[in-house]
């Protein structure tokens, strides 16, 4: 993983996670209307252009710190993936989680995996965190499967979605 900054992007081997801007709108918004990103990344609020393009505003000047969801582009094609980055839960306390969504063409092929690896790293060794959060739909066992992969922790199943957290490792 190469982070250049957050203004400019944080890049691996095939990934490039580059802050967004209004060009992407239209890819972030046949993102939202897909059903299963619907479902499991509660964007149901997110169907006209207009409320795509609200998102996107705030997202840009969340980007500004490093903050927000990040386009995820393909180095090789320089093509739109989908969106990752760390947030602020507002309606959970403040608390940061880690976010994903990826076009349906690009599923199961690794790049959510990769892209929250390196936000996940970005945010322990840049922005200083000491935990990260995640939330996933229960039924999405792919998103289930990623956060095994990426050493997150279940905490709380007591609702249709559960509450992963990671610690930052000291060494």
């Amino acid at each position: 993983m190469r982070i250049v900054s957050p203004s400019t992007g944080i890049s691996t081997k095939r990934t490039l996670l580059r802050p967004l801007h209004l060009g992407d709108l239209s890819s972030i918004q046949e993102l939202h209307s897909d059903d299963l990103t619907r479902k499991y990344a509660w964007v149901e609020n997110l169907q006209s252009t207009e409320d795509n393009f609200n998102w996107l505003q705030d997202q840009v000047l969340q980007n500004q710190n490093g903050m927000g969801l990040y386009a995820i582009e393909s180095l090789s094609a320089g093509q739109f993936i989908g969106l990752c980055g760390l947030r602020t839960r507002q309606d959970m306390d403040g608390i940061i989680d880690i976010s994903y969504r990826v076009l349906p063409q690009f599923r199961q092929l690794g790049f959510a995996t990769e892209a929250a690896r390196m936000m996940i790293k970005h945010g322990f060794e840049h922005l200083h965190m000491s935990i990260i959060y995640a939330q996933v739909h229960k039924d999405n066992f792919p998103s289930r499967r990623i956060m095994y992969r990426l050493g997150f922790e279940a905490i709380d199943e007591s609702k249709s979605w559960i509450l992963y957290s990671k610690l930052r490792e000291h060494s």
